[in-house]
């Protein structure tokens, strides 16, 4: 006999999104499609899909509060986690729990399926979409940026 939660476990209603669906983040070095937020998930995740163009490489941080997971669809990703280094290759899954150090790069391009637990993942790309150029170049606003949606980098000064 299996047994039934009395409530429902993550948003109340279900959820399709098309292959081009989701709210789209164009940066310098990837295309991120938020597939689900966390008011679509009841809270318990963020669902991205992470195009990497050529060079991305996103530095060591760590997140106190939230672990990710990584799921590559196309391309090679490199990835540092805690003191090993792992090549990401299509099919396989990269997970990170909060507090470990993790940094990844792709020189071609790449595409992987991403996993923020808890949500809330979308909200730094929507903030982060609105910052001036100024405000961009300017380390101190960027790093209580940062940390505000729990990314602390520590490879910059």
């Amino acid at each position: 006999m299996s047994h039934q939660p009395s409530q429902p476990v993550g948003g109340n209603q279900q959820q399709i999104v098309a292959p081009t669906g989701g709210l789209c983040y164009e940066w310098m070095s990837d295309v991120m499609f938020v597939k689900l937020t966390g008011a679509q998930t009841g809270g318990l995740f963020t669902l991205v899909q992470d195009n990497l163009k050529p060079g991305f490489n996103l530095g060591l941080h760590i997140h106190k509060a939230h672990a990710e997971t990584f799921y590559i669809l196309a391309g090679d990703v490199e990835f540092v986690v805690g003191s090993e280094t792992i090549r990401g290759e299509p099919g396989m899954v990269v997970h990170v729990p909060a507090g470990v150090p993790h940094s990844l790069r792709s020189e071609q391009p790449a595409k992987m399926l991403m996993i923020y637990c808890p949500a809330g993942f979308e909200l730094a790309l929507e903030e982060m979409k609105r910052i001036t150029e100024e405000q961009g170049k300017d380390p101190e606003f960027m790093r209580k940026l940062n940390e505000r949606f729990d990314i602390f980098f520590l490879d910059q000064k």
